[in-house]
């Protein structure tokens, strides 16, 4: 029969608060350790990994711009971009090679929250991979009116289809 467990730390209290007694000896501050706990929790939740794929296929946000994509050939993807509807602006492909990447129908928009004249949407624009190939999406925020002025917003992502 082995004796009794030990727990991976002790609280000891000392002399300018209480401190932390880690498994190898070494004494920590109260303070530090809810600190590291805290940090770690924190960046926990903080990877740069690809959203998750729906039911349109992969789906990528304003987080993603920038990025790259490898598709299979016939892969979906939808691109999430918040917009603003009721001011006139709303998203827009401007470059794309139709023959590698083609947009999958029009765009929809959903509202964030309570539906109210000029509240928050999500925009999302469809897409299918139809060719092998290389090519950069570009997608721009503006007023379609406004020939020639430079967009509010841009998203780009450089899209590998195998």
């Amino acid at each position: 029969m082995s004796g009794p467990v030990e727990p991976p730390v002790q609280l000891v209290p000392q002399r300018g608060g209480p401190r932390i007694l880690t498994r190898i000896g070494v004494p920590m501050p109260l303070s530090r350790a809810l600190c590291l706990l805290g940090s770690a929790v924190l960046t926990a939740g903080c990877s740069r990994a690809l959203p998750q794929p729906s039911s349109a296929g992969q789906v990528l946000t304003e987080a993603d711009s920038g990025r790259s994509l490898v598709l299979p050939v016939g892969a979906r993807f939808e691109v999430r971009l918040s917009s603003r509807p009721g001011t006139g602006y709303t998203w827009g492909v401007k470059h794309v090679d139709p023959e590698v990447v083609a947009q999958q129908g029009p765009s929809t928009s959903k509202p964030v929250g309570a539906a109210q004249p000029g509240s928050a949407a999500l925009e999302a624009i469809p897409f299918v991979a139809r060719g092998p190939g290389a090519t950069r999406l570009e997608i721009a925020y503006g007023r379609p009116w406004e020939k020639g002025a430079p967009p509010a917003g841009t998203f780009t992502l450089d899209v590998t289809v195998q």
